[in-house]
Parts: C-alpha cells; sequence; structure tokens
C-alpha cells in the first residue's frame, strides 16, 4: 500500500484492513485491532472519526505496520495535523506536509522495484541521464561511472525493462520520471546493500583529489527526542536536494549526497533498562 498518496489516516488504516481482508477473508477488523494493539472498540471508533489518535498511538500503529522512517513521519504528521494538543502544533504539522507533498523527493521507487537495482550504479545511472547532453550509451556511461561496460549495459536494459527509462521518438532512452527516489528501513536488505555500497564510494573519495565535502559530529542526544532528531535531518536534506534540482546552470556531473546518524554506544534508562534505539 502507497502510505504517501493518501491524505488522511484514517485511509490508510481503511486500506490496510481492506488489502489483509483480500489476502484472506477470514481476517476481521477485531483481527486487525488485535494486530495493532488496540480493543476493537478503539479501532471502530478511530476507522469512523469518532476517536482521534494519540501521538504514542500513532508511533505504535506505524511500527506495527512496519511503515519505514519516512512512512512514520507522514502518518504521524497526519495525525498531528488533526489532532496536535496545540494550534501550534497542528499548523506546525500542516506545513511539513505541505513541502512533503511539494517535494521532488516524494516520487519514491517501490520495494520491489529497488530490490531489483539496489546495487548503487543504477541509481547513479538514473541521475546521470537527467545531465545536459548525456549519451546514454553504455560506453560512455561506463567511462562516467568507472565500472565495466557490460555493468552499464545491464543497468540500462534493467532500467528499462522495469519501466524506470523508455526510448523516445529518437530511439533515445531518458528518464520517464524527473527525479526518483528512494528512503528505505534498515529492516530492507536491499536498502543495507545499498547502503553498504555508498559507504564504500565515500571512502574511496577519501583518497581522491576531487572536491568533496564530508563533516562528522558526535553529538549527545536525548533517545525520547531521537524521532524528531531523525525528521529534522530527513527534511534538511531533502530541501538541500530540491536547492541543488533547481540550480542554475548546466549540470555536468553526478554528486552523492548521503547522511548517516547512528549510535555509538549503547543508551540506558535511569531504570537500569537498555533502551532500543529507533530506526
Amino acid at each position: 500500500m502507497d502510505v504517501l498518496k493518501h491524505q488522511d489516516y484514517r485511509e490508510i488504516l481503511h486500506g490496510e484492513l481492506a488489502r489483509r481482508i483480500k489476502q484472506n477473508p477470514r481476517y476481521s477488523q477485531g483481527a486487525f485491532a488485535r494486530d495493532l494493539a488496540l480493543t476493537p472498540s478503539r479501532l471502530s471508533e478511530i476507522l469512523h472519526g469518532k476517536q482521534g489518535v494519540s501521538t504514542q498511538v500513532a508511533q505504535q500503529i506505524a511500527r506495527l505496520m512496519r511503515f519505514n522512517e519516512e512512512e512514520t513521519q507522514y502518518f504521524l504528521d497526519l495525525v498531528e495535523s488533526q489532532h496536535g494538543r496545540s494550534r501550534l502544533l497542528r499548523e506546525a504539522a500542516r506545513i511539513r506536509l505541505q513541502r512533503f507533498r511539494r517535494s521532488p523527493l516524494a516520487d519514491l521507487i517501490g520495494d520491489d522495484t529497488f530490490h531489483l537495482i539496489s546495487d548503487w550504479y543504477n541509481v547513479a545511472v538514473m541521475e546521470l541521464l537527467r545531465l545536459d547532453n548525456i549519451k546514454a550509451e553504455p560506453e560512455y556511461i561506463a567511462k562516467s561511472l568507472r565500472i565495466p561496460v557490460e555493468q552499464a549495459k545491464d543497468a540500462l536494459q534493467r532500467l528499462e525493462r522495469l519501466g524506470l527509462l523508455k526510448r523516445n521518438e529518437d530511439g533515445r532512452l531518458q528518464l520517464v520520471k524527473a527525479q526518483q527516489n528512494f528512503v528505505g528501513s534498515v529492516e530492507s536488505e536491499s536498502f543495507q546493500k545499498f547502503c553498504r555500497q555508498i559507504l564504500w564510494k565515500a571512502i574511496e573519495a577519501v583518497d581522491e583529489t576531487r572536491p568533496h565535502a564530508m563533516h562528522s559530529y558526535m553529538v549527545a542526544v536525548a533517545e525520547k527526542n531521537l524521532p524528531q532528531l531523525m525528521a529534522t535531518l530527513r527534511e534538511t536534506c531533502n530541501r538541500l536536494a530540491e536547492r541543488m534540482d533547481v540550480d542554475i546552470g548546466t549540470k555536468d556531473t553526478v554528486y552523492c549526497l548521503s547522511t548517516q546518524f547512528f549510535p555509538v554506544s549503547e543508551c540506558s534508562r535511569d531504570d537500569g533498562k537498555k533502551a532500543t534505539l529507533p530506526t
């Protein structure tokens, strides 16, 4: 189910319930309530708009429905825009939703498709084809990305087969959509593979003389603030990517914007119990 296309969090819940019933006709609203750790009466009232959802319950639902980070934040903002404790909080959530809907990065590649193109150079080929005066030829792409020609040829064929590239009237390959993006979960093997490869590309860049920027900070944070910190980091990267996308001038090279925000120490609570960092 495409969470990001819905304008109301209840639509997401109705859609997911319908999907599960379609897969298993014996599945019921009561079973759905159980899977979301809610009572049947509470879920019924939520679905029919008789009761709202708190941020804590929204986080619980997003976790149990196995939303990725982007889907989780979108779902939380939908809830907050309706049920935030103050007018200021509700308005802030609405603003975040508007930014997200305007963002060209909101056009996500689906999980199934990304599984087939999770090698870094596939995504790089798509971005390379956005350059001015680019030659969509295996030899040119191989030289630009420093990969074998056969690898470039396979990437072009794969992307065309998946409908991410198409041939124009002149028979040349071009992007189907202006920009693609994938936001994955650390639980996804495809996303883990992609991230490892990008990190290796970053390591290679350290030894090169071409211009690149790398910044690293160690920061102490409060565990309870991690979801908001991650959302802020994502919004900042989105705004920077948007600025790059509309930058005036002839685009003649491809750079990778990649961020990592990960624990280097175990976090613990006052009660001495080890806490689990959110993903």
